[in-house]
């Protein structure tokens, strides 16, 4: 049986382009998400980095981009 996990690679560059897309900076990112700092976001957009926002802050991140959690994700098959 096949199962998809998430490419949290992929899923990271995927986030930062639609917050691009919206014209959103980590900066705004922070202050509308309410994170103590800009650095958590810079690492969610990293090229290198295979950390993505938290299911929290997914959620939040959904309404500030108006779309669903799974719009976000990149999953690939294991």
């Amino acid at each position: 049986m096949k199962m998809k996990v998430i490419d949290t690679m992929l899923t990271s560059k995927h986030i930062k382009e639609m917050c691009a897309e919206k014209g959103l900076k980590p900066t705004d990112i922070q202050r509308e998400l309410q994170l103590g700092t800009v650095q958590c976001v810079y690492k969610w957009f990293s090229d290198t980095s295979s950390t993505i926002p938290s299911l929290d802050n997914l959620v939040l991140l959904g309404s500030l981009l108006d779309c669903y959690i799974d719009d976000m994700l990149v999953t690939k098959e294991m």
